[in-house]
């Protein structure tokens, strides 16, 4: 396993990243088993969210996780990313100070923890000063709270106004960015607010150092074999990723895991893992096969030309 230091987190941090969105309390000894495994590999980051794991209008995620972390008395040896201040339906505004405090304590209830390692915004809004926001940030982190945040789906204008204003001020700033960064690129959102690593924040990443967390490395299962051009009932894949281009990716992806002995969904991690600039991988797994053809990638290196040629052929 490779790892990576993010400013304000005491250990570093696992590159590859389980993802525990589809978490719920009916599958929970499977997920308990397959985080046993994680640590056991070298595995210490887990991404959830206050929303992940929706199920009867209760979210259910940092449940399973909170109490695996209690029964396994394994709290310091787990990197927990969550997020805070998602719209509802019934609320689309929801970055206030008061949503945000109500949304840590939640997290931190459900986890069964004193502190979040790693808080991220999961979405903006773009009519709330970045002053504002660094601030609330700031009181959680000062309280002991939360040892570090990030920003999921911002833009660059406005992450990097952020940190600039928390440098003015004499506050901490971003340490994370979480946008989607896969192999497959992305057109209509998978989720209304959605952002990808476009050309001009992967030049920024390079040059600032700053880590990006895909939250979809493996492009939603787009390299599985579940898709093909003629299968369209899932609206939410087709508008994100049915486009010639990627279609071409997925081939390319065929024919390099081929020479290799690798899967198509191999091949994307491996991508995703070896980008030009820090970037973190979140992968979701429905089995134990799926886990280990995952953790076979994590030590892979790609070269720059293959990474190129994958993408752009």
């Amino acid at each position: 396993m490779r790892y990576v230091d993010i400013p304000g987190v005491k250990t570093a941090v696992s590159q590859m990243v389980m993802g525990a969105e589809d978490f719920f309390i009916p599958d929970e000894s499977f997920r308990h088993m397959l985080l046993d495994q994680w640590l056991d590999r070298g595995g210490n980051a887990i991404d959830t969210g206050r929303i992940y794991g929706m199920k009867d209008g209760e979210p259910q995620s940092e449940r399973v996780l909170g109490r695996w972390m209690k029964m396994r008395g394994n709290r310091e040896d787990v990197v927990v990313v969550t997020k805070c201040c998602h719209p509802w339906p019934e609320a689309p505004k929801r970055v206030t100070a008061e949503t945000m405090a109500a949304d840590v304590e939640g997290s931190l209830e459900a986890l069964q923890t004193d502190h979040i390692d790693i808080l991220l915004m999961h979405r903006d809004d773009p009519e709330v000063p970045v002053g504002k926001v660094m601030d609330w940030l700031n009181e959680h982190k000062e309280a002991g709270r939360v040892h570090a945040f990030g920003a999921s789906n911002w833009s660059l204008e406005r992450f990097t106004a952020a940190n600039e204003w928390a440098q003015a001020n004499g506050k901490t700033g971003f340490s994370l960015v979480s946008n989607y960064a896969g192999l497959a690129e992305m057109g209509t959102p998978l989720w209304p607010g959605c952002r990808s690593v476009d050309g001009e924040w992967a030049g920024w990443l390079r040059e600032g150092g700053v880590a990006n967390l895909s939250w979809a490395a493996l492009s939603h299962g787009f390299f599985s074999g579940r898709y093909s051009p003629e299968k369209r009932d899932q609206e939410d894949m087709v508008g994100a990723f049915y486009a010639e281009a990627n279609w071409a990716r997925l081939e390319r992806a065929r024919e390099y895991g081929e020479e290799r002995g690798w899967s198509a969904t191999q091949v994307a991690l491996a991508w995703a893992l070896n980008r030009e600039f820090q970037g973190l991988a979140a992968f979701w797994v429905g089995n134990f096969d799926e886990f280990r053809e995952g953790m076979a990638m994590a030590e892979v290196d790609m070269s720059t030309k293959d990474a190129a040629w994958l993408r752009d052929g």
